[in-house]
């Protein structure tokens, strides 16, 4: 099993003899409505890994990139707001539909 992951400049990966572990995904689900945008993110969450640490570490860097984009998605739906509402323009709701995938060498999850 390989995993590679590249956030910000930050590489991990995790090269590792094939074993038996079953690994779980499961889904994070974030639903915030916004005056500017409605956000419907699916985060991954896995669960199984034999090292535990490392299995941390994919959900932390996973989850902050998610979280670092949903970020800066909401700071600029908030400036276009600002920005129409001074200009006089039609104002519209922005929804987002963010699913991030983990993707293994056996099945998508």
């Amino acid at each position: 099993m390989t995993i590679f992951l590249n956030v910000n400049n930050m590489v991990l990966t995790q090269e590792s003899k094939e074993v038996n572990q079953k690994l779980t995904v499961s889904d994070l689900k974030i639903c915030e409505e916004h005056e500017a945008i409605n956000i419907d993110m699916v985060i991954p969450v896995i669960e199984g890994m034999e090292d535990k640490q490392v299995e941390k570490k994919i959900n932390q860097l996973i989850q902050e990139y998610a979280y670092n984009f949903k970020e800066e998605l909401q700071i600029g739906s908030e400036e276009y707001l600002k920005g129409a509402k001074k200009e006089g323009w039609r104002i519209g709701n922005i929804k987002l539909l963010v699913v991030i995938l983990c993707i293994t060498n056996q099945k998508t999850f």
